[in-house]
């Protein structure tokens, strides 16, 4: 029970953090569009964790969270 409650403390703690850097600018969504800025020099595995981290962490996060309670 007391592991239960640490997760959803550090989950939360992050859901936090990451909706507060959201409305302060700090990360963007992306375009309504799809496209992003390519990565120039790096493989497709480097450009696609770049585009996931830089621009849809929260969304990356979300999905993560979603997948780990589904489990």
């Amino acid at each position: 029970f007391p592991l239960g409650l640490l997760i959803a403390l550090i989950l939360l703690t992050e859901l936090t953090l990451g909706i507060g850097a959201w409305q302060m600018g700090g990360i963007d969504l992306g375009l309504a569009s799809g496209t992003a800025a390519p990565v120039v020099g790096a493989s497709n595995t480097e450009a696609l964790g770049a585009v996931l981290y830089r621009d849809y962490l929260f969304l990356f996060e979300a999905a993560g969270l979603v997948l780990l309670v589904a489990m």
